[in-house]
């Protein structure tokens, strides 16, 4: 059993399978004995998708968080969510990252340190969901977006 329950929220200024630049962002919410631990990050993405971009914001979040945790994804991305919920990941490793169709799976590398960041667990996810974060997280990387690409 998990000793420590963590929420990831996730965010990205890029929307839809175009590659372009953009901002990414995460907010880590940790139940601790004194109360709620947050941190935050933000960081700019190039040339990438907006699956590729909410990737790297789960990647680099996983590894600020230790793998026995308890995790809780929100995001508004489909295809993270659809992953988790239909053990794509597990099948993956099973085919040597190929998909369905036998051809290697999109944005392998990321999904390869997802899964080697989560030990084998699989995180509750929350799609569209509003939370406590998502306003903020969606106006920071508008405006970073702005500022920085």
């Amino acid at each position: 059993m998990a000793d420590v329950k963590v929420n990831i929220y996730l965010a990205s200024s890029i929307k839809g399978l175009r590659r372009t630049n953009g901002v990414v962002g995460y907010v880590i919410e940790a139940d601790t004995s004194k109360g709620a631990a947050t941190l935050t990050q933000f960081g700019s993405v190039k040339d990438v998708t907006e699956n590729q971009s909410e990737l790297i914001a789960l990647k680099n979040a996983l590894t600020r968080i230790k793998p026995e945790c308890e995790i809780t994804l929100w995001t508004d991305n489909q295809y993270i969510r659809s992953a988790f919920l239909q053990d794509w990941l597990k099948g993956w490793q099973s085919t040597g990252w190929k998909n369905s169709k036998g051809k290697p799976v999109a944005n392998e590398k990321e999904w390869r340190e997802v899964a080697e960041s989560l030990s084998g667990t699989s995180p509750e996810v929350m799609l569209g969901q509003e939370h406590i974060y998502k306003n903020y997280l969606t106006r920071e990387v508008e405006r970073r977006a702005k500022k920085y690409v």
